[in-house]
């Protein structure tokens, strides 16, 4: 048999070895976002970050009655572990404008942010995903 054949053989192999039921990860996220005791507005995004490789990372928007959800593609994997939350307020909306142009506009007094959790380093809004069954994370937080 041809050597780089072998080789391509024996790394698939070595692939759907590790590829068990074990490594499914994430099945899904949801719950209910409280900003200040109501309900977040829709369109803010929540994000999650693992910690221990943030580039396992997803967001997903909150709906008009402050619920989010999350279901990875079957094709992606997002690992176990824990993960660092962010709530980012929504900031502008797209409008048509003249001539059926879309545009994007600032939002009349849309906060600039949730103070620090808004962002991955300041944010202690924290996670342990320990089972691929879908987790339920209710978030309630206090903005400046």
């Amino acid at each position: 048999m041809n050597p780089t054949a072998l080789r391509f053989l024996m790394s698939c192999s070595l692939v759907f070895v590790g590829c068990g039921l074990d490594d499914q990860g994430i099945s899904g996220v949801q719950g209910t976002v409280l900003i200040n005791g109501s309900a977040a507005p829709e369109g803010t995004i929540i994000g999650f970050s693992n910690i221990a490789n943030e580039s396992d990372a997803f967001m997903t928007p909150v709906d008009s009655d402050g619920k989010y959800q999350y279901r990875p593609p079957k094709e992606i994997v997002l690992p176990l572990g824990e993960y660092r939350i962010v709530v980012i307020p929504k900031r502008r909306q797209t409008e048509m404008g003249p001539n059926f142009i879309a545009k994007d506009v600032p939002i009349p007094g849309a906060p600039a942010s949730y103070g620090k959790y808004s962002e991955v380093q300041t944010s202690d809004l924290k996670t342990e995903i320990t089972s691929s069954q879908t987790v339920t994370f209710d978030i309630d937080i206090v903005s400046p």
